[in-house]
């Protein structure tokens, strides 16, 4: 994230709120970063460690404490919990021992809510409603010491950066012990802040989406993904998995799952079109004469929308067209037995038992480590074929 040197002569401002409001201070935390003021939030600056230790670091060395109310955070600082009721208690000791000069506290409500602590009494307050922008200004020059400080929306974006990064992560952990509703819920949560700035909100949409879809919910994903694919945004500066090529082809993933097998051999078509790896693929000869000793060069771009297109053609009863994109996603990917598998099964359905059964014994010597997405897809071939078997049973 950028930031100044801890000699910069701008006030440092310590951001203190209960959790159920973190949506609403990453908007104040990015607001106050953009006038210049050198903010400190738990989610973006708390490492690892100590915690406790780290937040009484940061609010002794702040000029500001601004402590941030609801319904929500006062309910619970009655009841004398959660992390704010800590804060607070350490602002309100080291007001007492600091000059007014050094160490301020700055109460902010930032809904309609009734603020009765005589302990806040003394200090200036301030409201976030019911204009935020108002409010934000007479803050804002209160911490700067000018009447109309100068807004940079670039710091702005960088802050939301900085804080998206982190959730992003959290996001990342959650799925990885398998808790994508957590995922989802981090990442739903941010996801109004994040459209304010089209770099971070699409890869947060792709996030929202693929996690939707590994938890089955096809129809919400390529409603994320196709609102992703509406973000204005320079493709070059935006992670590889944020490309639209990327984006069409989970789509058509999701489409594949719906059974949708027309609309998904449309969308990974799309996708392969718009991908420069597979233009190259198509267009070089010798490309097609790839030797098992590694990966055609861009072939991992290519090869889970052939794999969609493949089986989706499969379903739609057009074998050949099927075991092209097979073999092609083969050559894209040598290394991985799932095209032949794919491969060996549509032999066997046009009779060519021969060729099916020289296929399924490469595959058996293949690995059998498969990434998430070529699972899902595999998933839906095997319910393809055991469709169309027990077609040909009662046909028979």
């Amino acid at each position: 994230m950028t930031s100044k040197k801890e000699t910069d002569p701008q006030p440092k401002v310590f951001l203190s709120y209960a959790s159920e409001d973190y949506e609403r201070m990453l908007n104040l935390y990015a607001d106050l970063m953009a006038v210049g003021v050198k903010t400190w939030i738990d989610r973006c600056q708390l490492g690892p460690g100590r915690w406790e230790e780290s937040i009484k670091k940061a609010i002794s060395q702040s000029r500001y404490f601004v402590v941030c109310f609801s319904n929500v955070s006062l309910t619970k600082l009655a009841r004398k919990e959660g992390f704010q009721h800590r804060e607070l208690m350490l602002a309100l000791e080291l007001e007492k021992s600091k000059d007014g000069n050094e160490f301020s506290i700055i109460p902010v409500r930032i809904e309609d809510c009734e603020l009765k602590d005589p302990r806040l009494a003394p200090f200036q307050q301030y409201d976030l409603f019911p204009n935020w922008n108002v409010g934000l200004k007479r803050i804002a020059a209160h911490l700067t010491g000018k009447s109309d400080p100068t807004f940079n929306i670039k710091a702005k974006y960088a802050a939301l950066e900085d804080f998206m990064t982190t959730i992003l992560h959290e996001a990342k952990e959650a799925s990885k012990k398998g808790d994508h509703y957590a995922a989802i819920d981090k990442l739903v949560a941010i996801r109004s802040i994040g459209s304010e700035a089209p770099e971070i909100m699409r890869p947060i949409l792709v996030a929202t989406g693929w996690k939707r879809a590994l938890l089955g919910h096809h129809v919400e994903a390529i409603s994320d993904y196709d609102r992703a694919l509406d973000v204005s945004i320079v493709e070059d500066v935006v992670a590889e998995n944020c490309k639209k090529p990327r984006i069409i082809e989970l789509k058509a993933l999701s489409l594949l799952s719906l059974g949708q097998h027309e609309d998904a051999a449309k969308t990974a078509t799309k996708g392969l079109r718009s991908n420069d790896a597979y233009q190259m693929f198509m267009n070089d000869a010798s490309s097609r004469l790839l030797s098992l000793s590694g990966p055609f060069a861009g072939g991992d771009s290519i090869f889970l929308p052939l794999m969609i297109r493949g089986v989706a053609l499969f379903a739609l009863g057009k074998d050949n067209q099927a075991q092209e994109d097979f073999q092609r996603a083969f050559q894209a990917n040598p290394m991985t037995a799932s095209p032949l598998m794919c491969l060996s099964t549509v032999l066997a359905f046009q009779g060519q038992l021969e060729k099916a059964e020289r296929a399924f014994n490469l595959a058996n010597r293949m690995t059998k480590k498969e990434t998430q997405e070529t699972d899902m897809v595999l998933r839906v071939f095997m319910k393809v074929m055991n469709e169309r078997k027990a077609t040909r049973v009662h046909g028979s």
